[in-house]
This record gives C-alpha cells, structure tokens and sequence, in this order.
C-alpha cells in the first residue's frame, strides 16, 4: 500500500504468487509544506 498524507494512491493484491510491481507518483513538494506547516513535525 501507497499513502500519500494519510490518502490511499495505491495497493496491490496480497499473497499474489506471481511478482508484483507497484509504483506511484508522489508530490513530495507539496507533503514537505505540509510538514513545513506544522508545528508539531519540528
């Protein structure tokens, strides 16, 4: 599983017996401003 600020982006089938690939496209710039915003993270 992939979350981005506390939203699932993606998640792939557990216990799959083939391989498996999972990719997401993240905005990090915009987590770290998040980060940036709050108190509490410093």
């Amino acid at each position: 599983m992939v979350y981005e600020n506390g939203t699932l982006i993606t998640e792939s089938k557990r216990f799959h017996y083939g391989s498996q690939l999972l990719l997401a496209d993240l905005d990090l710039d915009r987590l770290t401003q998040e980060h940036m915003r709050q108190n509490s993270f410093s």
